[in-house]
C-alpha cells in the first residue's frame, strides 16, 4: 500500500488545516517506521488513529506517550525515547504472543482483554480493512 495514498484516505475527513498537516506529517512516519519494522502500515495507522488520531505530543492519565500512546517504563530503551518506534516494538510483540490481531491489539490498549479493549481493538482492526478495501478500490479505479 502506498503510504501516502493510506495517509490520505485516513485523514480524508479532516478540516482543519494546521491540524490536517501535522496528521498527515505524523501518518507518514507511523506507517513508514512500520513497514521498516515489517508490521503491517495499515494496521499502525489505524492503531495510532484511535490512540490519538495521529497527535503526536498526547500524554494520557497513565502516562502513555506517542501517536501510539507507548509507556516510556516499559517500551523505551532510551532518552530521548523514540516513541513511533516503541510504540511498533510493541505491537510487534503483541502480535508475535498473541494467537490473533485482535487479542494482541486489546493486550497493546489494555494488557488484559477486557470487554471494552476488546471492542476498541474491534474498531482498529475495521479501520485497518476499511483502509485496505479504500485503497485497493483506488488502485483500480486509476
Amino acid at each position: 500500500m502506498a503510504i501516502i495514498t493510506l495517509c490520505t484516505l485516513i485523514i480524508s475527513q479532516c478540516h482543519k488545516d494546521r491540524l490536517c498537516i501535522v496528521q498527515m506529517s505524523t501518518c507518514i512516519d507511523v506507517a513508514t517506521e512500520a513497514v521498516g519494522a515489517g508490521v503491517d502500515p495499515a494496521l499502525a495507522v489505524s492503531l495510532s488513529w484511535y490512540e490519538t488520531r495521529l497527535r503526536p505530543g498526547l500524554t494520557s492519565k497513565m502516562g502513555a506517550q506517542g501517536p501510539l500512546q507507548v509507556i516510556p517504563k516499559f517500551w523505551c530503551k532510551s532518552e530521548p525515547c523514540d516513541y513511533v518506534e516503541a510504540g511498533l516494538r510493541a505491537l510487534k510483540y503483541y502480535l508475535r504472543k498473541e494467537p490473533n490481531e485482535r487479542k494482541a491489539i486489546c493486550r497493546y490498549n489494555a494488557g488484559t482483554c477486557k470487554p471494552k479493549s476488546w471492542d476498541w481493538a474491534g474498531r482498529v482492526i475495521k479501520l485497518k480493512n476499511k483502509l485496505l478495501k479504500e485503497q485497493n478500490n483506488d488502485y483500480f479505479n486509476y
